[in-house]
């Protein structure tokens, strides 16, 4: 699959290890300069509370690569914010993606040798 294949898919990034004043609107503003954007939210508790966690959610997964190479390990606010790919395309994971699919199906194959 090429990268132009690739960037007909939304991409998520799971943010993490975010200041707790970080805003809904921080995350528009940050991720936003890397690409269209489908949605970003910082996730908050019932009282409105930050988990120091987010979610931004490209259209294009190669807009999404490249927020991520950019801000991983950055420090905001003094900490060191974490991020991860959770829509992963081939192409641009590589190996990392096929070698998931091939554990996944091995760990199906024990599962259903352990129920005979």
């Amino acid at each position: 699959m090429d990268n132009v294949k690739a960037d007909r898919f939304p991409t998520k990034l799971i943010i993490s290890n975010l200041h707790l004043a970080i805003t809904d609107s921080d995350i528009h503003e940050l991720f936003g300069m890397f690409g269209p954007l489908v949605s970003a939210a910082v996730r908050c508790d019932l009282f409105g509370r930050s988990f120091g966690t987010a979610h931004a959610t490209f259209q294009r997964c190669t807009d999404a690569v490249r927020a991520m190479k950019n801000y991983n390990g950055v420090r905001l606010y003094g900490l060191e914010i974490n991020i991860k790919v959770t829509s992963e395309i081939p192409s641009l994971v590589g190996t990392v993606y096929d070698e998931k699919s091939q554990n996944m199906k091995e760990r199906r194959r024990k599962i259903r040798r352990k129920k005979k």
